[in-house]
């Protein structure tokens, strides 16, 4: 894998803005209204055309609605560890939006840490996750207010895919899993993999295919397209499917940029208009997901582990659901409400009509993959 060096990549839309010199909080052409460009940062690197479809959906969107007065300019491959640098970048305002990635939640968001709980590895795709995430937070508004108590907006969430097990080696089971160091993507996945006697680290996507060459972990958790866009995927011979739970991303604003877009287009960065990008998300990253098996699937050896062997993994997660519900529980939070509202959430919208996703982007003017029905 090629090492990623950070790259400043500008919406298409920005080209025009550019030219009128602004600064980089907002300028004005003389002749029009104020632009305002938004810094956008991710430690993922350059997108994917398949990774990027619903944020350029979405910023399409922006420039519409405003007629080209907010503006985005985009900056990725960080470093593995901006993670937690994003979450002072946003409040700071060193940046307008970052995205933030999931492991780093544990400590600054316990009660999000139901996103990373196994559910009996049967997980369903993005549509059912993204769909259960927006009715847990418009049920439960305190998800919100723990993001936001950080001193952002949370503009948005959406997960990655459901995570597998990636390895050098066949992993069958359990046990062929001893002595193996695991590369884990939450705070939850690590204790699973303690309850397995399973030696563990903690080691960010970016980093993961140098790590697993040099030998450092043996194998990782990831989801199918994850491992596809870092290159991660060509650093291992196996995937074990376990559906394990899906990694999730924070969008977080800045406060100041979001009391700077002007009233009448607030709307654009807040949850009712945003909840359709949620569900957008889910149908992308369920459609990129079965495009990685799809890719993956040429050169590795998919393996599926036998019921009894899953039973194993199940019976170490089992302890996790309850030790959830009783952190939070001791933070003030209904957490055998909350853990009961969304399983029956994900149950529900796992049978859900994903008729009109691939129209819906369509309308926003993106290019939409040919393989995405």
């Amino acid at each position: 894998m090629k090492k990623t060096i950070l790259k400043r990549i500008p919406v298409i839309a920005i080209v025009l803005a550019l030219t009128l010199s602004l600064a980089a909080c907002g300028g004005s052409n003389n002749d029009g209204p104020e632009i305002i460009t938004l810094r956008f940062s991710s430690m993922n690197p350059a997108p994917d055309y398949k990774y990027s479809v619903v944020w350029r959906a979405f910023t399409n969107a922006v420039y519409e609605a405003t007629d080209g007065t907010i503006v985005f300019e985009e900056f990725y491959s960080s470093t593995a560890n901006e993670a937690p640098d994003a979450l002072a970048a946003a409040r700071t305002g060193i940046v307008d939006i970052a995205e933030l990635f999931s492991p780093f939640w544990g400590a600054v968001y316990p009660l999000w840490e139901i996103f990373f709980l196994p559910f009996e590895y049967n997980f369903p795709d993005g549509y059912a996750w993204s769909h259960a995430v927006v009715a847990l937070m418009e049920e439960y508004p305190e998800f919100v207010a723990q993001v936001e108590a950080q001193g952002v907006r949370l503009l948005a969430v959406h997960g990655d895919g459901v995570n597998q097990t990636f390895s050098r080696t066949p992993i069958r089971t359990v046990a062929d899993m001893q002595g193996m160091i695991v590369n884990v993507g939450s705070t939850v996945d690590m204790q699973l993999m303690q309850n397995l006697g399973v030696s563990t680290e903690m080691i960010g996507p970016l980093e993961v295919y140098d790590n697993v060459s040099k030998g450092v972990i043996d194998a990782y958790n990831f989801s199918y397209f994850g491992a596809v866009v870092t290159g991660a995927g060509d650093a291992i011979d196996y995937i074990t499917e376990i559906n394990g739970s899906h990694q999730a991303w924070f969008f977080l604003m800045n406060n100041d940029s979001y009391n700077r877009i002007p009233d009448q287009y607030k709307y654009l960065f807040e949850h009712d208009f945003m909840r359709q990008f949620y569900y957008l998300w889910g149908y992308q990253f369920a459609m990129a997901d079965t495009w990685g098996r799809e890719i993956l699937s040429e050169s590795k050896t998919i393996i599926i582990p036998e019921p009894a062997a899953l039973d194993v993994w199940k019976a170490a997660a089992e302890p996790l659901a309850q030790d959830w519900i009783d952190r939070v529980t001791a933070l003030g939070y209904d957490g055998a409400g909350i853990y009961n509202f969304f399983r029956a959430k994900v149950a529900e919208f796992s049978s859900i009509d994903h008729t009109g996703f691939r129209q819906q982007l369509e309308g926003f003017g993106v290019e939409v993959p040919a393989d995405w029905r």
